[in-house]
Parts: C-alpha cells; structure tokens; sequence
C-alpha cells in the first residue's frame, strides 16, 4: 500500500500509509501512481545524502498535529553521523522541485547483525512548538485571536529557526480572545484557540503557519472500504483519563465565565455538550 492522498477524517487522523518491506528504486510509486523520492538535508537546507533505497516507509498526517515518518535504510559509514537529530528528511511528490514535506529527525534506531539497518523517525515543523513554553501571558482586554497568535508565535519562541504566521482566516482572526496561558507549551496554547474556534491549523515545510476554517475540497466523492479503500482501522486511546468532568459556560475572563462547584466526594460522568455562544 502506497502512501494515500490527503482528505480529513473528523478531528483525527487523515492518511496512512506503507511502502513495502524492500529495497525500492530511486523513485517509488504509490498505489495511485504517484512517485516519492526521499532526500536527507542538514539544518541548513543542504543535500547531504539520496535515499534511493528507503523501504518500510510509513507517512502519518493527523489533524491539528504534526506530520509523522518512519523509514529505515542499509546502514553505511556515510549515513553514520547523518541520520541524527537535527537532521531532516525532504519528502518529495513526483517530479516536484518543491518538498510535499519535511521532517526533523527525532528518534534513530540501529539493527545490528548480519546486516546493519538504520531506523529514523521525524516530525514535521509544526512539532517544534512543543518544545517552546509560555510561562504567562494574559492578553489585553479586547484582543482578537491574530492578536494573540501574533503575540505568541513573536515573544515565546526560543529556536533561531523561528515559524512566522502567514494567514489566519478573517472570521477566526476577529474573533476575541483574553484567557490566560500558565505554564503550557507554545502549541497547547495555540489549539486551546482551536478547540474553542474550530478550523485547521498546520506549519507548511518553509516555517510558515496557516490556520484555516476549511481546508480542501468537496468532490463528492465517496470513501467505501473494498472499493476505493484498501482497509479501515479505528484506535481508541486511553492516554487520558478523567474522573470529574466539571462544565462550565463560556466568558471572556475567568471571573464571568458559568462554574459549577462541587464537593470532593462528589463524582460523575457527563456527556459531552456543545453550546453556541451567546
């Protein structure tokens, strides 16, 4: 199975997808036709290394998260001291000069035996942003959400290599914003304004962010396992779990949003309820 086109799936994960366990030639062609070839590059952009024989490819883009990749490669002395963070691998579609996709190398795994293989996993840019924190800030009364993404993205960005915001649609940028951020990371604050004003936020391969109320196109078309889809899996994760789920009403500080109090031996599980703002 080649690596599938992008189209969104709910809030969670868009495509997936394998190249098969073997060596492949320098251009790889998905189960639409559609050829990969895989570069390495330093920090600065430069070619260091062709990957002409990545196999075990597995491309993972997810909604509001950042790109994921995992290949492994023979093992030489050449790849040695490239296939390291902060290295990146350049994704690219066809016969683009431009990257569909690049990722900074986060994990290097080495099998050792009869034979040596390099395993790499990446990020791509959008994941930076975990690694930035904000200690505090609380935006001035009044401020729209351009504001304090703007804001954000120019004081608490400690990497030289820093992501610029290029677009945020006018009906999201508008909107007002003035909770506090205490303590989180730069990208938990950014999608707590997601959460709350929908849309789709992504870092493009030259840095830049883009958050959009829509993205794609509707074609019509019809997704249906056994005909035009190879498979279908649906994980449900456990990573967090709750035991008081307390709602609340919207308000533009903390003093005038709707709480509810309760005891410390109160405890109850609620559904999960949508309110229009009023």
């Amino acid at each position: 199975m080649g690596i599938l086109g992008g189209f969104p799936v709910g809030g969670g994960r868009i495509a997936e997808g394998f190249q098969p366990q073997k060596f492949i030639p320098a251009f790889y062609s998905d189960s639409f036709g559609i050829p990969y070839r895989y570069e390495l590059r330093d920090t600065g952009g430069n070619l260091r290394y062709m990957l002409p024989k990545a196999y075990g490819v597995q491309w993972i883009q997810q909604v509001n998260q950042a790109d994921w990749i995992q290949l492994s490669y023979p093992g030489n002395e050449d790849l040695e001291e490239l296939m390291v963070h902060p290295y990146e691998i350049w994704v690219y579609e066809g016969d683009n000069t431009d990257p569909s996709q690049k990722f900074v190398i986060r994990t290097r795994t080495d099998h050792v035996g009869e034979s040596h293989t390099v395993t790499v996993t990446g990020d791509s840019y959008l994941h930076q942003l975990l690694g930035e924190w904000v200690t505090e800030y609380t935006p001035a009364s009044g401020s729209t959400v351009n504001d304090v993404v703007n804001y954000l993205m120019d004081n608490f960005q400690a990497n030289s290599n820093d992501i610029q915001v290029v677009r945020i649609d006018n009906n999201i940028a508008e909107m007002e914003y003035c909770d506090t951020f205490r303590s989180k990371t730069l990208l938990r604050c950014l999608l707590e304004m997601v959460e709350r004003y929908g849309g789709y936020l992504w870092v493009d391969g030259d840095r830049r962010l883009y958050w959009q109320f829509s993205q794609g196109i509707d074609h019509g078309h019809v997704v249906r396992v056994g005909k035009n889809a190879l498979n279908f899996q649906r994980t449900l994760s456990y990573d967090e779990y709750v035991d008081r789920i307390i709602a609340y009403g919207y308000g533009l500080t903390e003093d005038s949003r709707i709480s509810v109090t309760v005891g410390p031996a109160v405890w109850w599980v609620c559904t999960r309820t949508v309110l229009s703002r009023i």
